[in-house]
């Protein structure tokens, strides 16, 4: 059963006999449940008298809180025996009985997460995040060449644009220098006025 799950206990009394079974009682010591607990399912027959051949069908509802039912730790396991007697109708002297058992585990409820806990999680998620760093490397592992290759190659165009680009300011720089001195001849250095 879950923590907070609902399970229901069945038990059937068969009259295989004879006789009429009268005064049925049955319980369930380790739940302490009664024969007033149990609710009649089938059949015709009830716990005052059970005829020869017929069937009594009882259930309980078994809730689960936590882990314990009707109070009681199920957490481990927990061996639900179910006695039932009767007494036949011909002989009130004697009592029959009987008895069966069924094993039931309810889990706990999850407690609140310690320490333990935070660090377990803690470290699977940095084992996690290791995997997918080794997984990307491994990946980029045979394109390294390519890209330092790439990364040469395009330092060496960007150095050559640049120093074009600083001749070619050098160029006009000079060009309109020498535009502006043939313009006024005057203020040539050297030049006297």
């Amino acid at each position: 059963m879950g923590a907070e799950d609902t399970a229901v206990l069945c038990v059937s009394i068969n009259n295989t006999g004879e006789d009429t079974l009268t005064a049925v009682d049955l319980e369930a010591p380790s739940l302490r449940l009664r024969a007033d607990d149990f609710e009649i399912a089938d059949g015709g027959a009830s716990l005052d008298e059970i005829p020869p051949g017929e069937e009594l069908l009882l259930t309980v509802e078994l809730d689960a809180d936590g882990g314990a039912i009707n109070r009681v730790d199920a957490g481990d396991g927990l061996t639900i025996v179910v006695n039932a007697s009767a007494t036949p109708s011909t002989s009130e002297s004697l009592e029959l009985t009987a008895d069966d058992s069924v094993f039931l585990t309810a889990e706990g409820d999850d407690p609140l997460p310690g320490f333990g806990d935070s660090f377990s999680n803690g470290w699977d998620a940095m084992i996690a995040v290791v995997s997918v760093l080794m997984i990307v490397v491994g990946v980029l592992l045979p394109f390294i060449p390519i890209i330092a290759l790439a990364l040469y190659v395009g330092r060496r165009v960007v150095r050559a644009q640049r120093r074009r680009a600083d001749e070619q300011a050098a160029y006009v720089e000079a060009y309109v220098a020498a535009q502006a001195q043939a313009a006024n001849p005057g203020d040539a250095p050297g030049s006297t006025s």
